[in-house]
Parts: structure tokens; C-alpha cells; sequence
């Protein structure tokens, strides 16, 4: 008998154009064999000696098709079952074990905006043009391998043209498993009301009626959002009750959003895969980001966006863009949560969303030595699903896990067979249906990857989180140890195993010795029963070493304080026996009696709370951060201004304080100013504790307070100043939903 060549390819490989790329290349040269997706991989088997399977591969790599990415492949002999009599043939797919590494929704191609726009091409303003090169694809995946028939557009047949475009090698929509055209497609409804509107064009209408200053919800890809026109912000903000929350805006292209904001060489703006980008504004733009120095941007990346900005005036350049969630709950995905917002229109479409992926937002950064750095708030829409390695000093023993993160802004993880995968982003769990779609998210997660019962289950170790009890009851039904881990001890394993899938980053570094991180953010519930969230983190092979903490003061109230700033304040001020009369005689006498029996917190979030909160920037807080964001601003002006990094440190208590300054800030005649300098200089104090601890010359920076520009400015200047290196996140959001992978890596080595 004859031997084959087989070869396995793993990576992005599926759902992307891999297969009929694989077909153009064996048959430009001559080779005789077959391919085809087997769940875990795609295989290709090959009538030829290795030497020419090496060409083949090399020239595989070398017309990558956008979407794909070869992670590796492993060349064996075979027997040659089932090689065609001759040519070259993509075969059906087999079920095999689910570990692939399918693409997320992916923003529309060049080729497909072409043909969106061209009156003599067949799908001229369809709203659901794609290719096998671009298109919704984690949104409306039910299984694997990925073939129509386990999408949500199984329903749809497709007609005699798609079914010749699909069969097609050379076609960019052979084997493109969503392709649809006007006549066999998805179709596009408008509501007014909920009074369904008999127009030939819905999306038309709807932008008439936008034009008009209404606003409105419409279903695109993976859920909905809330539409306006700038000038109908005020009337959105009063019917959806966000008064003061910064609303993302969606701007015709990068022309217009050098309008809005700065945008220097390599900016995320531009990115492929179209996040919504945090950007510094050229002048105040109090109508979408008030009290903020900063406006988050994206540009259209699903054709219906498109064809908004078709049927609006040339001059109207941006557009109110902004997830609809009803209160409280998560992205609204079915109709009738969409009619429940009680807006004035509804543009709805008749496919299925199987899982809703909100959009990717991230903080740039654009660091001292001019790296542009995508600091993630939230990674969900074009970067999941991403499967990471377990970094390789933590991959022997490993054990399969699935992680549940915190509470607010969380995401899930599955870890197993040396690669993690996080969830889309999900939010905060304190609501019943957010929870819900958390389990919902793992479970569809580890149907896709990974569906064996894990080894581990791991949780954070806050008594009151609904993650945690989600998490009991699974490890419960599927048999699974229970780890607990740290809140930021998760924080800071996230940005070294983050830091670590950078092949042209400090790999070889990150584990040698102590990785010395600087640990920042609102809450997180600590081992000796306090609340941190201003550490420093020195990681460890088997845990981690916290020398240093913000100084501790009584949280009265503990969430409570949260919500309201005043009693953090009021605390802080009983501790410097200073008065306070911001607050009314007899709740502040109630206040005060707790303080004694509060917990202590050493959050670096809390005291931007109260700093806003002093400096009049942030009175009241009506969304989530609401108070550090609006300190931001005036952090920015400091820096500008020529702010330099402090030489201290610690205490000899291991405490970073802060008390002493605070006093004197009261006292100053620049209250701003002294508020400003005290808080970069706490940053830059804890920094410097991290930097005595850096073995290794490397220093990291986590947490949700790492996602405020001017503390990544200082923290880069005293990291500098001490000739070490910054080392910030990348794929995982430095906020809490990078927390589960955190988690996931610790517990995967529990033994």
C-alpha cells in the first residue's frame, strides 16, 4: 500500500476561507487529495512525498486569506481512504472533538461595500451582503464544525445563485456558510410604535425618521442598539434615563472623526476589527462624553450601519450609537425586549441571534516611546471568541477549569488542553437575566470548545458575589473542585499571561522570579476580610507576595459608600478629625456611628471618588465610575503641566499614604491643583514600591483604575524614571473582565 500525507491544521481555521484557499493551492499545483473540517482542526491529505507538502504549506501562508491565522501544523503519513480518483475536493465535515478556534463577527470587507453599492450588482443595498471573508459569525453559531446547517441561518435556503456562488472555487463565497441575497434572505421590518410599517426600504424609513430627531432601536449583528442624531441627545438621555452617561457615537469614516478627536498614526479607530475607540476630544463635547475629556468612536462594520449613513444627508457624519440594554439588564436580542425601551421606532430583521456580543471598547494609549496600546474595557464583538496559551511555565499539570470572574463587568472563562478562551463581555451579575446570560455564555462557550464537565471551577473569594453561588451550584452538578481565588491576585496573573501571548514582548522575562505588578481599581475582597483595590502584586510561581497597600480607612456602609461618595469622604475627614457639613445632621451622625465597625478599604477607586467628589468634578454618581472618569480631566492638565514622579514610596507599615496630603489639599488655595498632584503621586509612590521589587526590570499596570490615561502616564513616567520597563495589557481588559482568565490560570495548577 501506498502512503499519504496528511497534515493538521490548527488555529483560526474555520468559518474564514481556509478550505477554499487550500483548494486554489493544491490545484495551482497539480496535487491530488481532499479537505475537510473535522471539529478540532481541518485536515488535508495529500497524494505527495513531504517535501512537497512543505511547499504547499509555505504557499498556504503566503495567501493567508484575512481572517485566518495557522497556529500549527503537524505533518503524518496516511493511508489515502477516500482521495479522489483525481483532482482536488473539499469534503464534508466530521464531528470530531470541539476544540477549534472559530472567528468572531467580522466587520464587512472591501469587496462586499463594493458590491453593497453598486446599483448593477444583485445584492445593490442588501443589508445582509457577506462573504466567506467577512460577516456575523460567533453571534449566530449554534455548533460545530461550522456548516449552515448549525447557524442561525439554516431557515433560509439558499437560491439557485447562491447555491452556484457557494459550489464555486473561485468564487469569494465558496463555501461561505451565511451567504443569502434578496431573494432568499433575511428580511428587514420597521415598528413605529409597535405598528409595523408597510415600506419597500425599512432602513430608509428609519433614517428618514432618525433625520426627523427621533430615536430608535435597530438589530444588527449580535444585538441591538439605540440610534440618534447628536442634536436628539438631550431627548434620548431623558426617555432612556442617562442623564450624565457618555454615549459612544458612530462616525461615517476617519475623515470625520478627525472632527471629534485626535487621531494619530496606527490608531484603534482604524483597527479591522472595529471596537469602539476611547479617544482623546479636540475640544469639549459635553453633549455625548459630559464632564469628560475624551469620546468613544467607532465606524460602521455591518452593512445595515452602512446603509444608514447611505440614506442620511452627507453632512450629518455621526450618529448616536449605543447598546440597548434595558434597565439593568442585559443587550436586548429579542424583539419584544426591544419594544419594551419604548422608543419611538424599531428596525427589526427576522435572524436569530444565538448569542449576543456587545461591542469591544478600549481605552487608547499612545505610550512615551509612541506605541499606540488598545487598553481593553471589554473585549466582546470582533476579538471573541480568542483562544490564548496557557503560558508556558504554568502549562505542565494543568487541569481543565472554568472561571466565573467577579461580579460587575465580568466576563467567563474555559481552560483546557493548554489554551483559555474568555466569553463576551456580560455585566454586572447583581441582575438576575445578567447572570443568566453568563451561564448561558460559558455554556455555549464549552459547547463550541470544550463540553467535559471540568476539573476545577473557580470563583472569587467575596462572600456576597451571585458569581460565586452560580459557580457552587455547577462545581456541584458536574463534579468539579472548588478553587477560590484572590481578587487581585487574578488581576495580575490576567496581564502576565496577557503580556506573555506577545511573541515580540517580554516573554522570556515575565517568569523569572517575582513579576511585580501595580494593582489598581474599586473592589476587590481581600484575605484578611478587608476590601482592597490599591496594591502591589508580586506574582510567584505558586501565589503571589502583596508588600505594599494603600493606606487603609473605614468604608461605612461598604457598596453603600460606593453609590454615594459622601460617606467615603465623610470618613476620611473623621480620620483627619477634621468637620465635614456636605451631609444633612442626623445622616451624618448615622455615618459617623459606622465608621468605628466598617470595614477598611485600601481602594485606589474610592479615593478618586472622593477626590472628584472635593473638587466639586463629580457630586453625584449615575453611572458606573462616573466620579474617577470625571477626574480624569483635571489629572490630564496636571501632567501637561509638567507634573514629575515622586521618589517615595511606602511607610514602614507597608502602607502607601495618602491622609497627610489629603489634609494639606484641604487646606490649599488650589484645591484642584493639590487634588490632582495627590492623586498622580499616589500612583507614582505605589509604582515605585513595585519598581524596588522588579527582579526581572519589568512593572505592570492592572485594574479598572489602569484604564484612566493620565494614571497610565504616570505610571509610565516612574516605571521610565527607574529604567524598567511598563508592561500593559493587551487581549484581556485590565478591568475586571479579565478577571475569569486570571482565575482560571491560578486554579488550573490547584492541587
Amino acid at each position: 500500500m501506498r502512503w499519504h500525507l496528511l497534515l493538521r491544521f490548527t488555529g483560526v481555521v474555520q468559518g474564514v476561507g481556509f478550505r477554499p484557499l487550500v483548494y486554489r493551492v493544491a490545484s495551482s499545483m497539480g496535487l491530488r487529495g481532499y479537505v475537510r473540517n473535522n471539529g478540532s482542526n481541518v485536515e488535508v491529505v495529500l497524494d505527495c512525498e513531504w517535501e512537497k507538502g512543505d511547499e504547499f504549506v509555505e504557499k498556504l501562508k503566503a495567501d493567508l486569506v484575512p481572517l485566518a491565522r495557522i497556529d500549527h501544523v503537524e505533518f503524518m503519513d496516511d493511508n489515502g481512504d477516500g482521495l479522489p480518483d483525481e483532482g482536488f475536493e473539499i469534503k464534508y465535515s466530521t464531528k470530531g472533538a470541539l476544540h477549534s478556534d472559530l472567528p468572531p463577527d467580522t466587520p464587512m470587507c472591501d469587496d462586499c461595500a463594493k458590491e453593497l453599492f453598486d446599483p448593477d450588482a444583485s445584492r445593490y443595498l442588501y443589508p445582509f451582503i457577506n462573504c466567506t471573508n467577512c460577516g456575523a459569525r460567533y453571534s449566530l453559531i449554534t455548533g460545530v464544525p461550522y456548516d449552515r446547517e448549525r447557524t442561525s441561518m439554516d431557515p433560509f435556503s439558499p437560491c439557485e445563485q447562491c447555491t452556484s456562488e457557494y459550489e464555486d472555487p473561485l468564487d469569494r463565497r465558496f463555501h461561505a456558510q451565511t451567504l443569502s441575497c434578496p431573494d432568499d434572505g433575511p428580511r428587514m421590518e420597521l415598528f413605529v410604535g409597535r405598528e409595523l410599517q408597510p415600506t419597500d426600504d425599512p432602513i430608509a424609513a428609519f433614517a428618514k425618521l432618525i433625520l426627523e430627531g427621533k430615536v430608535g432601536v435597530v438589530k444588527t449583528w449580535g444585538g441591538m442598539h439605540i440610534v440618534s442624531t447628536l442634536d436628539a441627545l438631550p431627548r434620548l438621555r431623558e426617555q432612556y434615563h442617562r442623564p450624565a452617561k457618555p454615549f459612544a457615537i458612530m462616525v461615517r469614516d476617519l475623515n470625520v472623526a478627525r472632527h471629534y478627536a485626535h487621531i494619530g498614526k496606527d490608531s484603534i479607530l482604524a483597527d479591522p476589527r472595529r471596537p469602539i475607540a476611547i479617544l482623546r476630544s479636540k475640544a469639549p463635547l459635553d453633549l455625548i462624553s459630559p464632564g469628560l475629556d475624551n469620546v468613544g468612536m467607532f465606524l460602521p462594520y455591518s452593512p445595515i450601519q452602512n446603509l444608514m449613513f447611505h440614506h442620511l444627508p452627507a453632512n450629518l457624519d455621526a450618529l448616536v450609537m449605543t447598546s440597548a440594554n434595558p434597565s439593568g439588564e442585559p443587550m436586548a436580542i429579542d424583539h419584544e425586549a426591544a419594544f419594551s425601551l419604548d422608543l419611538d421606532m424599531v428596525l427589526l430583521h427576522n435572524r436569530k441571534i444565538v448569542q449576543r456580543v456587545d461591542d469591544t471598547v478600549g481605552v487608547e494609549y499612545r505610550d512615551m516611546n509612541e506605541k499606540v496600546h488598545n487598553i481593553l474595557i471589554r473585549k466582546s464583538r470582533g476579538q471573541v471568541p480568542d483562544a490564548m496559551s496557557i503560558p508556558e511555565p504554568m502549562l505542565e499539570g494543568s487541569r481543565s477549569v472554568v472561571a466565573f470572574g467577579p461580579e460587575r463587568n465580568v466576563s467567563g472563562c474555559v481552560l483546557f488542553s493548554g489554551r483559555f478562551y474568555t466569553t463576551q463581555y456580560i455585566g454586572n451579575t447583581r441582575n438576575v437575566r445578567v447572570l443568566q446570560f453568563l451561564e448561558d455564555a460559558l455554556d455555549h462557550l464549552r459547547g463550541l470548545t470544550n463540553p467535559e464537565p471540568p476539573e476545577i471551577v473557580a470563583l472569587d473569594m467575596h462572600p456576597g458575589y451571585a458569581t460565586r453561588r452560580l459557580a457552587q451550584d455547577l462545581a456541584k452538578e458536574w463534579g468539579s473542585d472548588l478553587v477560590e481565588v484572590q481578587h487581585h491576585h487574578a488581576h495580575a496573573v490576567s496581564l502576565q499571561a496577557d503580556a506573555w501571548q506577545n511573541p515580540n514582548g517580554p516573554q522570556d522575562k515575565l517568569f523569572d522570579g517575582q513579576f511585580a505588578v501595580v494593582d489598581i481599581d474599586g473592589t476587590g475582597y481581600g484575605t484578611d476580610g478587608q476590601i482592597w483595590g490599591g496594591e502591589v502584586m508580586l506574582v510567584e510561581h505558586d501565589g503571589y507576595v502583596r508588600p505594599v497597600h494603600l493606606q487603609y480607612v473605614p468604608i461605612p456602609g461598604g457598596d453603600a459608600a460606593v453609590m454615594d461618595p459622601r460617606r467615603f469622604v465623610l470618613s476620611i475627614r473623621h480620620q483627619l478629625e477634621l468637620d465635614y457639613d456636605g451631609v444633612p445632621p442626623e445622616e451624618k451622625d448615622i455615618i459617623t456611628k459606622l465608621i468605628p465597625k466598617a470595614v477598611k478599604t485600601s481602594s485606589m477607586g474610592r479615593l478618586f471618588d472622593a477626590l472628584a467628589f472635593e473638587t466639586g468634578l463629580c457630586t453625584k454618581r449615575t453611572y458606573d465610575g462616573e466620579p474617577a472618569m470625571r477626574l480624569e480631566p483635571l489629572l490630564n492638565k496636571h501632567l501637561e503641566k509638567g507634573w514629575e514622579p515622586t521618589d517615595q514610596g511606602a511607610n514602614e507599615h507597608g502602607e502607601v499614604e495618602f491622609l497627610p496630603a489629603y489634609a494639606e489639599m484641604l487646606k490649599a488655595g488650589d484645591l484642584r491643583g493639590q487634588a490632582a498632584k495627590l492623586a498622580l503621586d499616589t500612583v507614582s509612590r505605589l509604582t515605585n514600591v513595585a519598581c524596588d521589587h522588579a527582579s526581572n526590570g519589568l512593572v505592570g499596570l492592572t485594574g479598572g483604575v489602569a484604564l484612566n490615561r493620565a494614571v497610565m502616564r504616570a505610571f509610565e513616567l516612574t516605571v521610565r524614571k527607574r529604567g524598567m520597563e511598563p508592561v500593559f495589557h493587551s487581549r484581556l481588559p485590565a478591568g475586571d473582565g479579565g478577571i475569569s482568565a486570571g482565575q482560571a490560570l491560578i486554579a488550573t495548577r490547584h492541587r
